[in-house]
């Protein structure tokens, strides 16, 4: 079986920061648009905080690498 992501949902990460404008590219905004994506996505836990500190990194991961991309860093 090939895997052409990183993490379950990494495609969906890498596509909002293509699509979505800068001003709206919030953290709050981030989760609202994966919301589904999010859920549906492992790790599968009732650790909130946990679960939130994990797209939490792979949103500032994937911010910087857009920002570096159109010259913003």
């Amino acid at each position: 079986m090939v895997v052409d992501e990183r993490y379950a949902g990494h495609k969906a990460v890498i596509a909002y920061f293509r699509d979505v404008d800068g001003v709206d590219c919030t953290y709050p905004h981030f989760l609202d648009a994966l919301r589904d994506i999010i859920l549906e996505s492992p790790p599968f836990t009732e650790d909130w905080g946990g679960l939130d500190g994990i797209w939490y990194d792979r949103y500032v991961r994937q911010a910087n690498k857009a920002h570096k991309k159109v010259g913003f860093l």
